[in-house]
């Protein structure tokens, strides 16, 4: 049984294309980010997860991998900048993580998604990602990412592809496309961990697994 079929999300999401009622939840925080791909600010309503969500889920990844790790925990923060002051870690160590939906048949969504990794400071490329990927790339909606990653967070989605495809909806598959500037790397990079109060340091291999590796930045 997949990670994600065990569990289910709750709260409500209001997020950059709308908002959902999932289900239930006891506290919620909420928080401003800056998203990556449009440069505009958008309100977020962060839920926390109940514990073994989240950052839980990811460590019990990062465990099972040979890469050494490490996890920073901080008040609830949003976006590569926010975490990257909050963690004390430069910003172009510091990656920057965008989910998009892959268009099928008149531009209608298909069920595969595609998370870019590039560094924060560097700026994506959406015509050389899509040509990496091989399909149109739209914006998900909040609630759907939501609900199609049940176990993480929005907006704090943990950058590793085998983590994301066990992590994710039946039936959902994840590419995780990784730019060579961050694939090739000498230190840790800053990554989100699942959760909007925790961050990971991870090497780049730890990226690079089930990932494709392609220049998709450019300037």
């Amino acid at each position: 049984m997949r990670t994600a079929d065990r569990y289910r999300s709750v709260g409500i999401v209001v997020g950059p294309r709308g908002f959902g009622v999932l289900s239930a939840v006891a506290r919620v925080s909420v928080s401003w980010g800056l998203t990556h791909h449009h440069q505009s600010w958008h309100p977020v309503l962060i839920v926390p997860l109940p514990d073994g969500f989240g950052f839980d889920t990811v460590r019990r990844y990062l465990n099972d991998r040979p890469s050494d790790w490490s996890v920073i925990d901080h008040d609830p923060v949003l976006g590569p900048a926010a975490e990257s002051e909050v963690a004390a870690v430069a910003l172009d160590e510091t990656v920057a993580a965008s989910l998009w939906r892959r268009t099928g048949e008149a531009g209608q969504a298909d069920s595969g998604y595609v998370m870019a990794l590039v560094a924060a400071t560097a700026k994506l490329d959406h015509a050389l990602l899509e040509q990496v990927a091989g399909s149109q790339l739209i914006e998900p909606m909040a609630a759907e990412a939501q609900a199609d990653f049940p176990v993480f967070e929005l907006g704090a989605l943990p950058p590793f592809a085998p983590l994301l495809n066990e992590g994710s909806r039946s039936g959902i598959s994840v590419t995780v496309i990784l730019d060579t500037q961050v694939a090739q790397g000498t230190g840790p990079f800053l990554c989100s961990g699942g959760d909007h109060r925790h961050s990971v340091l991870v090497e780049p291999p730890a990226l690079a697994e089930d990932a494709v590796v392609a220049r998709i930045t450019s300037g």
